[in-house]
């Protein structure tokens, strides 16, 4: 389970609370991420489609929430393909999971987030 979700429900993008931050996520196990990061899904197949700006800029509110609380520099805002690139398994290769998908560039979500503060 996630720590933070966003999904739209009727015409608005919310922000769900999934697992506490004091618990460990089961979002990605690769490079022992579930104990040192926070999870956060984005409902939807960006294999398909980008996702919507809406959605984006609720994210980034949330993402930049934890980067401030955690001290994380945007750099360090991955997704699952490149938790799975740190144990040696390529997504363009089939051997994991392409998550955030195709169509979402995660150098233009970065530069969406706040520099290091």
């Amino acid at each position: 389970m996630y720590h933070f979700g966003v999904e739209k429900i009727d015409s608005f993008y919310e922000i769900l609370i999934g697992r506490t931050l004091s618990q460990n996520g089961a979002h990605c196990r690769e490079a022992e991420m579930n104990r040192r990061s926070v999870g956060v899904c984005l409902v939807g197949n960006f294999d398909l489609a980008p996702p919507p700006e809406k959605q984006l800029q609720a994210t980034a509110r949330i993402v930049s929430w934890a980067m401030r609380e955690f001290k994380i520099p945007r750099e360090r805002v991955i997704g699952h393909r490149d938790a799975g690139l740190m144990v040696g398994l390529d997504w363009t290769k089939g051997q994991y999971k392409s998550c955030p998908g195709r169509y979402f560039s995660l150098e233009a979500f970065r530069e969406m987030l706040p520099p290091f503060l």
